[in-house]
């Protein structure tokens, strides 16, 4: 991937979740059940996604 497009704008308030740590700990308040259905907005890099996409039954 170009590094070039994975930066986060600064000027837009972007920034990337990248500590594994914090992702898990994000997805697990959520307290979400294996037959929920979640949609996720603005997924970035998808950190969360790795995470949510076996906690849930779909991800949309």
């Amino acid at each position: 991937m170009d590094p070039n497009l994975s930066r986060p704008k600064r000027s837009l308030g972007q920034n990337f979740l990248v500590d594994v740590n914090i992702q898990k700990k994000i997805v697990a308040a959520l307290n979400a059940d294996a037959m929920e259905v979640v949609l996720e907005v603005g997924p970035g890099r998808g950190a969360l996604t790795r995470h949510l996409v076996s906690a849930v039954s779909k991800l949309y």
